[in-house]
């Protein structure tokens, strides 16, 4: 069995909301329907995180397919 590869980071919640807003899928949402979807769920966010300079750590599993080519 492989070992779990993961990226883990401490952001505050601003430092989230930055990120999301770097994704392609989001720019798509804004070219199409001229608002931000992270300000549709910002709201709730902020009402589940609490103080917004807390940090959290954030994991992002990573998936790696290795094998050889002949």
């Amino acid at each position: 069995m492989t070992p779990a590869f993961v990226i883990e980071k401490n952001l505050d919640l601003y430092a989230l909301l930055g990120y999301l807003n770097t994704w392609s899928a989001v720019k798509e949402y804004q070219k199409y329907n001229h608002e931000n979807p992270i300000e549709l769920i910002i709201n709730d966010l902020q009402a589940v995180w609490g103080d917004p300079k807390e940090q959290r750590i954030m994991r992002w599993p990573l998936h790696v397919l290795a094998g050889l080519i002949h």
